[in-house]
């Protein structure tokens, strides 16, 4: 299913295992991109087994597994905005932790903008393909810092300054405490082959003053991966914000390729928009909107409620604990829907034990008018259906995880009005064009 195959592998190419300490040449400080994110947002650290290449960053920062979050825990993380908000958010903490232990492995002292190799020798018999070979650090001016790491260069022919570099980190230090910059990955010029779940490429614009910090990441995926095209994460930090006040705002789209379930009838593509905010404690609120969505509602062997498509708006409210049931409010609502057809579920006749109930039964069950699916009333092909679909998100029906508990009226739910979605995945508005930094 899309879910499972959607899980980014963390491939972790910047492993530095091979590289020199930071030592601070007292002129600048590199920025560190991670946010000091909730557990509820994250999902908490994970456990390094999850991935052997997590275990060698975590050797090289010589510091427990700081770049294993367990995003969701849900077999499907898209049954809920907060499953979801989770999901998405863990690739930023990973990708920005790694980020962070790139910017500690570096010499920047070297700034000379020579091309440097590492102690990762392509000829050598403990050589690493994901770890770079040769980095150069170039400070332009006395604001402006880049760092290019390359991959898979042996000593005797190495790199030069016109080749392009798999990894690239640059930042400027403006006036008023405020740092602007970009971090670039493009498994295209690493020692490796790519995985086709991976993300073929990552930009990730950060921007920090005192009072605000801003991450926004882009992910490209192959062309031959079969659900995702790309997908956007943008995470902002109020510093300043008090307990029960938004502190952390995320927006987030992912452009996938088709339905995740099949349903033969249906041939549109989903739109995936999210936005989440938690307070410095992570009480929080998720919205999760996604439209053109496909479900086939099979209930019994002959007995089939049909095909459909709709609009759906996923309300979920939670607490900081993770570890207990942590939600205070799920509201899902279906705005816009239509009956795509293959409906066999007999008009009556139908019984609860065993579970093989006719249309009547549902129509009772669910009270929906007494002529419902007749009379235009999801009833023909193309048909709205929104009694009867929000009337399965109360109900919990065919599996459905249920509406449940009611708005708090807090301060969530005067953010969560004025929430905004993205609008592009891409880091120009359009396409990938110039968006990777060689």
């Amino acid at each position: 299913m899309i879910m499972n195959r959607l899980k980014i592998a963390l491939c972790c190419a910047v492993v530095f295992t091979a590289c020199t300490p930071i030592v601070d040449d007292g002129q600048f400080t590199p920025p560190l991109l991670s946010m000091d994110m909730p557990d509820s947002l994250t999902g908490g650290n994970g456990s390094v087994n999850q991935s052997p290449n997590l275990a060698l960053v975590s050797n090289a920062a010589q510091q427990g597994v700081p770049c294993v979050f367990l995003g969701s825990d849900s077999a499907d993380p898209f049954v809920n905005g907060y499953e979801t908000s989770r999901f998405l958010v863990s690739q930023m903490a990973t990708w920005t932790c790694i980020a962070d232990l790139v910017i500690s492995a570096i010499d920047f002292t070297i700034n000379d903008g020579e091309i440097h190799a590492t102690d990762n020798n392509k000829t050598a018999e403990n050589y690493n393909p994901e770890d770079p070979t040769h980095y150069q650090v170039l400070r332009s001016t006395d604001t402006t810092t880049s760092v290019r790491m390359f991959y898979g260069f042996e000593r005797t022919t190495p790199p030069t300054k016109v080749d392009s570099a798999g990894i690239v980190l640059q930042w400027t230090n403006n006036e008023d405490d405020l740092v602007e910059g970009a971090l670039s990955l493009d498994v295209n010029y690493m020692d490796k082959t790519p995985n086709l779940e991976d993300p073929t490429g990552m930009r990730l614009n950060f921007s920090q003053s005192n009072t605000v910090a801003t991450n926004d990441m882009f992910l490209i995926f192959d062309d031959s991966h079969e659900d995702v095209e790309a997908m956007r994460v943008k995470i902002t930090e109020d510093k300043n914000a008090i307990h029960k006040q938004e502190a952390f705002t995320v927006q987030a789209l992912v452009k996938v390729k088709k339905q995740w379930l099949t349903v033969e009838s249906v041939t549109t593509v989903p739109d995936i928009k999210l936005v989440a905010i938690t307070d410095k404690l992570g009480d929080g609120a998720s919205r999760l909107l996604i439209s053109d969505l496909a479900v086939a509602l099979p209930i019994a062997e002959n007995n089939h409620l049909g095909d459909y498509l709709f609009d759906k708006t996923d309300n979920y409210y939670f607490s900081a604990n993770i570890s207990d049931a942590n939600w205070d409010w799920i509201e899902k609502s279906v705005t816009q829907s239509s009956y795509e057809g293959i409906r066999t579920t007999p008009t009556s006749g139908g019984s609860w034990i065993p579970f093989n109930p006719s249309l009547d039964q549902l129509i009772n069950a669910f009270e929906l008018d007494a002529t419902y699916f007749t009379n235009g009333q999801c009833e023909a092909i193309g048909d709205s259906c929104n009694e009867l679909m929000n009337a399965i998100f109360q109900d919990g029906f065919a599996g459905q995880e249920p509406n449940q508990g009611q708005d708090p009226q807090d301060w969530r739910t005067d953010a969560m009005q004025s929430a905004e979605y993205l609008n592009s995945v891409y880091p120009n508005g359009t396409n990938w064009d110039d968006a990777l930094i060689h």
